[in-house]
Formats: structure tokens, C-alpha cells, sequence
């Protein structure tokens, strides 16, 4: 699943501008000598940025409130070129801005409680606001950021359930928010610990997303839960959006890993044609092979080991192999594979008495005098190398 977090909004040392960004220093309020009261208005709203500037939060508050009070005493009487409406809507985003810093800062200190306080007094001024020259897609942006910033702080705050539901005002406006739903996930699996809702909200960003790390996350929780129908559907889905080595390879193991002996092989194959790099190619090969053994085809499976043994000359493998081979009577073989496992271990018995019996049986009775000297003290294959050795004199 993609990583992605939202960061508290930056504080600023200018003021809201009325358009798209809550971090853009605004104009000030148009300057109106004829109406006493616009003039203190102007005033008021000069000395609240005056405050901002010298970080008197409560004091420019307290300005802007005031500025915002005389502009809407005089809506009845003002005229169009007052700009009335405009200094009023600048005014009510900047007080917003400042309970925003303030906010912030409390963020800073680590002072969760009065950080969310904060940022829902702005919340509340924002969703108060009626666009006159801002538009209604900045304003909800800008509410938007207000519950990113709400869910980070009450997470900091271990408030799990009040994130959830900031993201959730989130979804609401934005329902295939991928960043939101998987921020979701990681509050209820990492925090809240409810698995079965973190599931849900997976599956929503799964289906939003088509993301097939996503798709693989909700498969693996099936498998761990052994409903296997359901991990087949989800890997498969995930197989779809990425049809890449990496994700046969986790389904071919899926299979294996539920006896699945015919499906794993198909899925290896595909893998195999992808043209994989050679310590991969063998590894596949070898599973392969031992799908075809748990499937009991023995022509399959003897097949694929050996292509594995013309990479990675395993002597477990090898020795199958020698094995498999003098069931047979194909000697030759035998002696090939037993001698593979005698590179990588020459006291093994097992490989010495099939290599030792082959050239019996080739008629290379020096060879075969050499390796069943060598075991016929040994416990298990004492008494029958004792026995060849005899018939070759």
C-alpha cells in the first residue's frame, strides 16, 4: 500500500488571503472615510494585523472581531464600492488563520487538548462562511485541511476514535480519497487494533485504488485466517492489476501451501516465462518438480529436477534422483546423480551403494570394487557391498 500522511498546515506570518490558500497574506479591508463607522472598522481591522504581527493572537482576534462587527452593522446602509461583503469575508478567514496558528503552536508543545480546541474554532468560522469572493471549491479545501489537521492532532492525542471520525468528514466529500482510506487502515489495524473494520476500509482503498499491494494485504489476512476461497480472490485480483514475477510467486507458494499441486505449477509456469534471473529460474524449477512429486507424476517431476540440477548441482535433489534412476535400471543415470552427491559429500553411503551397484551392473567392476570397498563395514549396506564384492571376484 502506497505511504502517505497529511502534515499540520504551516503557520505563517501573513494572513489569509481570500483565495485559495489559508497561508497567503490578504489585503486590507478597503479603506472608507465617508461612514464613521467603516473607518473604525478599517481601523480595528489595521491594529488586528498590527497583532498578528507581534503574535498578540488574542488581541488581533479581538481586532478582527471587532473589525467584522461594525462592517456588518453598516450592510444595511453601505454601498457597493464599500466593499462591505469582501472585508468581512477577509476578516472572518483571517480570524480563522489565527485560531489555525494558535493551534499550531499548542501542536509544537505537544499540547493536544488545546490544539484540537483551537482548530475547531477555526473549523466552525470556515463552515460558517458564505462564499462571496472566494469560491465554494477553496472553502472546502480549506475545511478539508481543518480535519487532516484534526485527525493528526487527536492521533497524537491517542484520541484513535475521534481520527477516525475527522477522516471519516473527510470521505465524505472526498469518498475515493486513497490517501484518507489508508491513513484510516493504519489508525484502526496500528492504533485501534480492530481488525475487522481496518479490513473493511482495506478493501474500500483496495477497490478504490486497484492497488495490488493492497489486494495481496487482504489476501495474506485470509490465508492467515485460512479462508482460503477469499485469498485465492484477492491474489488473483492483485495478479490482475500487476501481473509481475513477484506476485506468481507469492500465489504459487499460496497453493503449495494449500496442497494446491496443479495451480502452483500453472503459476509457476508463468513465472518460468517471464524469463527470470538463474538463481530464480532453479528455485522454480525445483518447486515445480516437487509439485509434480506431491502430485505423484513421477515422469514430471523427474523432469523438472533435472533442470534444476543443470543450474544448482543439490545433492538431496541428486541423490532423489539416483534413486529414482536405479529403480529403473537406467545405471548410467545413476551413476551421474550418485556422483553429484559425492562432489558435495563423499562419505555419503546412500549415493556410494547406488553408484557402486550401478557399475556393477555396467560392468565396470573396478569402479565398482572402489566404492563398495569403501562401505562394506557399513551398517546398512555393509553385508550387500560384502556380497557384490564377492560376485566380482
Amino acid at each position: 500500500m502506497r505511504k502517505s500522511r497529511y502534515f499540520i498546515l504551516v503557520a505563517s506570518s501573513a494572513l489569509l488571503l481570500f483565495a485559495c490558500s489559508a497561508n497567503k497574506p490578504a489585503p486590507m479591508p478597503v479603506m472608507v472615510e465617508a461612514v464613521k463607522p467603516l473607518v473604525l472598522a478599517h481601523e480595528a481591522a489595521l491594529d488586528g494585523s498590527a497583532s498578528y504581527k507581534e503574535k498578540d493572537y488574542t488581541m488581533a482576534i479581538e481586532n478582527f472581531t471587532k473589525a467584522i462587527d461594525l462592517y456588518k452593522s453598516q450592510e444595511a446602509v453601505a454601498t457597493e464600492a464599500d466593499s462591505v461583503a469582501y472585508n468581512i469575508e477577509v476578516l472572518t478567514l483571517n480570524t480563522a488563520k489565527v485560531y489555525s496558528d494558535i493551534a499550531f503552536n499548542s501542536f509544537k508543545d505537544q499540547m493536544y487538548t488545546e490544539a484540537l480546541q483551537n482548530f475547531e474554532k477555526s473549523l466552525a468560522i470556515y463552515k460558517s462562511i458564505k462564499p462571496t469572493t472566494i469560491t465554494q471549491k477553496d472553502l472546502t479545501d480549506m475545511i478539508l485541511d481543518l480535519y487532516s489537521n484534526l485527525a493528526l492532532t487527536s492521533q497524537q492525542a491517542k484520541d484513535y476514535e475521534k481520527t477516525i471520525s475527522y477522516y471519516n468528514k473527510i470521505l465524505e466529500v472526498t469518498p475515493n480519497n486513497e490517501e484518507v482510506l489508508n491513513l484510516k487502515f493504519s489508525v484502526l489495524r496500528d492504533n485501534i487494533k480492530d481488525e475487522a473494520r481496518a479490513m473493511k476500509v482495506l478493501k474500500d482503498y483496495a477497490e478504490v485504488s486497484n492497488d495490488p499491494n493492497a489486494y495481496i494485504m487482504i489476501a495474506d489476512k485470509y490465508r492467515d485466517a485460512n479462508n482460503n476461497t477469499e485469498a485465492e480472490n484477492y491474489y488473483l485480483k492483485a495478479l490482475a492489476q500487476k501481473n509481475e514475477a513477484s506476485v506468481m510467486l507469492k500465489i504459487a507458494d499460496f497453493y503449495r501451501s494449500i496442497g494446491e499441486w496443479n495451480k502452483s505449477t500453472d503459476m509457476f509456469m508463468k513465472f518460468i516465462a517471464t524469463n527470470p534471473a538463474q538463481d530464480m529460474l532453479a528455485t522454480a524449477y525445483k518447486l515445480v518438480g516437487d509439485n509434480y512429486r506431491q502430485a505423484k507424476n513421477t515422469a514430471k517431476m523427474v523432469e523438472y529436477f533435472e533442470k534444476y540440477i543443470g543450474i544448482e548441482r543439490d545433492p538431496q535433489i541428486a541423490l532423489l534422483l539416483a534413486s529414482h534412476y536405479n529403480g529403473i535400471k537406467n545405471y548410467n543415470k545413476v551413476v551421474t546423480y550418485s556422483t553429484i552427491v559425492l562432489g558435495s559429500d563423499s562419505k555419503n553411503t546412500d549415493a556410494i551403494m547406488l553408484r557402486g551397484l550401478a557399475y556393477y551392473n555396467l560392468k565396470r567392476s573396478a569402479e565398482a570394487k572402489a566404492d563398495l570397498e569403501k562401505i562394506q563395514n557399513d551398517s546398512k549396506y555393509g553385508d550387500n557391498a560384502k556380497k557384490l564384492l564377492k560376485a566380482l571376484k
